[in-house]
Parts: structure tokens; sequence; C-alpha cells
């Protein structure tokens, strides 16, 4: 039997509306399951006391992937430092009690000419 999966994209807990979070536990309720996917932001959710990972498991949304953002000038303002991820990965351990294995995959685009992301400060 196959199951229905959902992946959504919340990136702040702001826009977990209160109509997401029912639509989401009634249809989770019906076995849907659902994943989240995520840009990892500065100043929106690259801080464990924002807790938007944290909250998406409490509603039964799963870290799925957590993408580290592009070196682009318009959004620069939002690049978060490469280790933001790893703070998160911990602290999302340690305060919701997520096991590692609901911890999201975290990847790095790597589209330019020089593909260390370290150099892309």
């Amino acid at each position: 039997m196959l199951t229905a999966v959902v992946v959504t994209h919340f990136d702040h807990i702001g826009e977990i509306s209160v109509d997401a979070e029912r639509n989401i536990r009634s249809l989770r309720g019906e076995g849907v399951q659902f994943l989240n996917q995520s840009v990892l932001l500065a100043k929106a959710n690259d801080n464990p006391e924002i807790a938007t990972f944290a909250n998406c498991h409490q509603i039964g949304v799963r870290p799925y992937y957590l993408f580290q953002a592009r070196p682009v000038k318009a959004a620069s303002h939002f690049q978060a430092p490469l280790d933001a991820n790893e703070r998160l990965r911990v602290a999302s351990l340690n305060v919701s009690r997520v096991s590692e294995k609901d911890i999201q995959i975290y990847h790095v685009a790597l589209f330019r000419k020089n593909r260390d992301p370290r150099s892309w400060r």
C-alpha cells in the first residue's frame, strides 16, 4: 500500500499558521506523512531559540532537507554561516528530544567555479 507524503516548506515558525497546523494534524490522522524542507536563513531560522524545527516536529512534520542558501547578492543578508547547521542539529537533539534519525539532511548546493563553500564568505 502506498503512503501519501507531503513536503512542506516552512522556513520560520511564523509561517506555521493555525490553519496549517490544523490541516496537517487532520491529514496525519488519515495516514498522510509530512516532511519539511527549508533554507537555512540568517536571523530567520539559524537560531535554535526560534524553534521552527522543533515546532515542525511537534505537529508531526519531520525534517527532510535543510539547504545552505547560495551566496547571491540580493539575498546576502540571509546567508548563514556553514556551522549554523551543526548548532541547529545539536540544539534539536537537546531541546526537542528529536532523535538522530529525524534530523534533516544538510545540503550545500555547489553551483560556483570554486566548489568549496568556505570560499563563499
